[in-house]
């Protein structure tokens, strides 16, 4: 069709490789007045593409985590935290179904992967991380 193809491997954040988009429904209480529930949104991305098994474009990120927050009303995304604690290509994450906690996964063929457990602080979209496990 000669149209620009459309590439599904992964989000892209300022021509960094972003992998994965975890979604933390946030309560009306915790929402400002008038904005109904708002939610947080957890973009993953690769900061390491020397152990990938394909070869991703754009560019390495500096930060593997990055938190925004999303008002329902007007769609607007604002960006609330970015992790501190680094992280080697956290590929898939996903958040447990009851508590403020959420677990990545990392991506690597050159070294073991690990899943990590973090604490969502809802209020301030901060991930704070718990502990690792070899996958």
């Amino acid at each position: 069709a000669g149209g620009r193809r459309r590439r599904r491997d992964g989000l892209r954040r300022g021509g960094r490789q972003c992998t994965a988009l975890t979604q933390v429904k946030v309560p009306a209480k915790a929402a400002e007045a008038g904005d109904g529930e708002q939610q947080l949104f957890v973009v993953s991305c690769y900061t390491r593409f020397d152990n990938l098994a394909h070869g991703p474009r754009g560019k390495e990120a500096k930060r593997s985590l990055y938190t925004f927050r999303m008002n329902p009303a007007d769609g607007q995304m604002v960006l609330e935290s970015i992790s501190a604690e680094p992280v080697m290509n956290p590929a898939f994450s996903r958040m447990h179904p009851t508590r403020d906690l959420m677990y990545t996964c990392t991506e690597s063929v050159a070294e073991p992967g690990l899943i990590d457990t973090w604490a969502v602080d809802r209020e301030s979209g901060a991930l704070t991380k718990l502990g690792s496990i070899s996958a």
